[in-house]
């Protein structure tokens, strides 16, 4: 899934989507470091060298523990 597209159609920072997609379970790389099935011509194609990838269920919820005042 390219992520520049997607930043730009729902007008959000890069970082918040970044962070909603790994909430959700993706894994995020760079296709000039990480080429996994995709080109160089898919990059120009896609618009971005930015993706993602869904690799499985989201993270479980971490809990925080606050001190009560």
């Amino acid at each position: 899934m390219p992520i520049t597209r997607w930043v730009k159609e729902l007008d959000v920072t890069e970082n918040k989507m970044t962070k909603f997609l790994e909430a959700l379970g993706c894994t995020l790389w760079k296709l000039p470091f990480r080429i996994q099935k995709a080109s160089v011509s898919e990059a120009l194609e896609l618009d971005t060298i930015r993706i993602a990838r869904l690799t499985g269920p989201p993270r479980s919820k971490i809990k925080k523990f606050t001190r009560r005042r």
